[in-house]
């Protein structure tokens, strides 16, 4: 049980993902794609690295909302939904910038916005999704990776952990490395600051859950 078994030592990145579609596709941003949803119900499919993975649940609850009735295709991991997007299988999907990013440089994708509350670094010119207006709580999270151990490591191992971890992603090379797969580097974390991130994220992912109905077969 994440809530009694585990001991939150570290964050070490924010994770943000992209909300990607076909080069060709005839909306440019998230607010047009949203309405081009609304306005096709029924017509619109969207790709998920996984069954309620962020891009499902996500995308489920925006269906939700628009009334959009989309239909839901579940890949086994990143790379397969990529593909089924390139070849035109799904209309749109939420991937990595490190996965993404090669095939807008060829010219194959684009990208309609980014989730999380600011814009990421390593796209500058790309536009949240709650500058666009879609400004609900499942739209302005984030995924983020950190370190966990288990709840009777001693707090002095915990502390130390912690505090060498921050020391790491301090590195201007750590931080070069982290901004080229999509991330922002997190040098201030502590086992507090980590467990709160933790408290207040579970309830948007409730809420989420629940009103898009997502449910994993």
């Amino acid at each position: 049980h994440p809530d009694k078994d585990l001991t939150y030592v570290a964050k070490l990145v924010d994770a943000a993902v992209v909300l990607a579609t076909s080069a060709k596709a005839p909306y440019n941003t998230a607010k047009e794609f949203a309405d081009y949803a609304k306005a096709n119900p029924g017509k619109v499919t969207y790709g998920s690295y996984s069954a309620g993975s962020y891009g499902h649940v996500a995308l489920a609850y925006l269906d939700e909302r628009l009334k959009s009735q989309m239909t839901h295709v579940a890949y086994k991991g990143e790379p397969p939904q990529n593909q089924g997007l390139l070849g035109g299988e799904v209309d749109v999907v939420f991937g990595s910038v490190i996965n993404v990013d090669p095939h807008v440089k060829a010219g194959k994708l684009k990208y309609l916005g980014v989730s999380g509350p600011k814009r990421m670094s390593a796209l500058p010119s790309v536009p949240t999704l709650a500058e666009q207006g879609l400004t609900d709580p499942p739209f302005k999270i984030f995924g983020w990776i950190g370190m966990i151990a288990p709840a009777d490591v001693p707090q002095p191992i915990v502390d130390k952990l912690s505090a060498e971890i921050s020391k790491a992603m301090k590195d201007p090379a750590v931080q070069e490395r982290v901004r080229g797969m999509g991330f922002e580097a997190v040098t201030d974390s502590t086992p507090e600051k980590t467990l709160a991130r933790y408290k207040a994220d579970v309830p948007v992912w409730k809420q989420s859950i629940e009103t898009a109905g997502v449910k994993v077969q």
